[in-house]
């Protein structure tokens, strides 16, 4: 019996465009060992740091990050599965309300939150807000009682599991750095 290929070679699906933040890693923390928390928990000690001058190629790439994060984007935000799940999300921006796009009108909304479970254009800076919303899932898991009467194991473990708190899935991105700033937000732990 011959082996048809033509499925193998010429597949149905084609990756598109559109980005589903659900696909993207997100950084996870390390399992806590309580038996040593004072070493795994001991954060830098608060410092000041005087800033200073920047040159013109650091204000440059500010300037140029500044309207990159203005660039228009359209995005989907998926809605939560509870029963009143909310049909808006509020976004905000150096105390801006998020904007959003009307195509027939031409012209920006502030609308201060943003609309789940169907495709709008808004600028990527409120986008970004969006993909730095994680939140924490905690798990405890203590030793069994075998572990601890054999002596193998007398400590807590705590897992602290990282999602995205908005998933939302970009479908047209027209700057070629999109996907790689989208990449390196959804990866950072906020």
């Amino acid at each position: 019996m011959a082996r048809n290929t033509d499925a193998i070679n010429n597949p149905v699906h084609q990756p598109g465009k559109e980005i589903h933040t659900g696909d993207l890693k997100i950084e996870q923390r390390a399992t806590i060992n309580m038996d040593n928390v004072e070493s795994t928990l001991l954060r830098d000690g608060d410092s000041l740091v005087l800033a200073e001058a920047q040159s013109k190629e650091e204000t440059e790439n500010y300037q140029a990050q500044l309207a990159f994060n203005e660039e228009p984007i359209e995005v989907r935000i998926e809605r939560g599965s509870e029963k009143y799940a909310p049909k808006w999300v509020p976004c905000c921006v150096n105390g801006r309300g998020a904007e959003v796009f009307d195509p027939v009108g031409k012209r920006w909304h502030i609308l201060g939150a943003l609309p789940l479970g169907v495709p709008c254009i808004t600028r990527r800076k409120y986008i970004e807000v969006l993909a730095l919303a994680k939140q924490d899932a905690v798990d405890t898991r203590p030793p069994t009682t075998t572990e601890i009467l054999n002596g193998t194991n007398d400590v807590n473990e705590v897992e602290i599991t990282t999602t995205a708190k908005y998933p939302f899935s970009v479908l047209r991105d027209n700057n070629p750095a999109g996907r790689d700033w989208l990449n390196k937000l959804m990866y950072l732990r906020a």
